[in-house]
This record gives C-alpha cells, sequence and structure tokens, in this order.
C-alpha cells in the first residue's frame, strides 16, 4: 500500500481468515448491498495492494474507512461484483457472506441462457 498515503488501516491482517476486522461502507443502491441487504459490512482483509485506478467500465461501491476501494461493479454486464477483501474466507460463519454467493448463484441461474 506503499502508494496510497490516505490509508490508515493495516490491510494485510495476520489473523484467523475468516474474521471480520474493519467496516466497508457500501453504495445504497449497489447490487452488493441489495445482495446483502445492508450497506455496511465487517470485512476480513488479506491484501498489500489497492486500486490505484479504478478500470474502465468499473464503479466504486465499496471503501474502507481510509478510502481504499473494497468492492467494485460494472454495470454493463448482468451482474459483475469484484470485491477486494475475501468473502469466500467468511462464508462458513458471516450471514452476508452466504447473501452474497446466494446472490451469485442465483444471478448465474437467471443469466445462463441469455
Amino acid at each position: 500500500l506503499k502508494y496510497d498515503e490516505n490509508c490508515t488501516i493495516k490491510h494485510s491482517q495476520n489473523q484467523t481468515p475468516s474474521l471480520g476486522t474493519h467496516t466497508v461502507d457500501i453504495e445504497f443502491e449497489s447490487k452488493l448491498a441489495s445482495a446483502i441487504g445492508r450497506s455496511t459490512w465487517i470485512t476480513n482483509s488479506h491484501h498489500h495492494q489497492t486500486v490505484k485506478h479504478v478500470g474502465k467500465g468499473l464503479q466504486v461501491v465499496a471503501r474502507a474507512k481510509d478510502g481504499t476501494v473494497e468492492a467494485l461493479e460494472d454495470s454493463s454486464y448482468p451482474w459483475l461484483v469484484a470485491c477486494q477483501f475475501h468473502p469466500e474466507m467468511m462464508s462458513e460463519n458471516d450471514e452476508n457472506a452466504k447473501r452474497l454467493f446466494a446472490a451469485f448463484v442465483t444471478a448465474a441461474r437467471e443469466n445462463i441462457t441469455k
């Protein structure tokens, strides 16, 4: 995170992978917020890099309290949600992670024939 001078949270945690360690604020109108039914999530954090430049077509939909990008979406696809944190590591015990994966499976089923 050397190029991100605003980073004040340790995003490369050395704890149980499933443990949430910091709050992520999620845009209310995003697919991510719709999937989990809320606009905040206490997520895990296991990354040593952050988004410096948002790619073409992507919208930032979630940030950590220090401004670090934590989720992106692309509305030109039926359902594209990218997370900087690791919901797959949290899915055994975290209801938000379970809801996110359920939403992903539902979207895949709905769009498989399109």
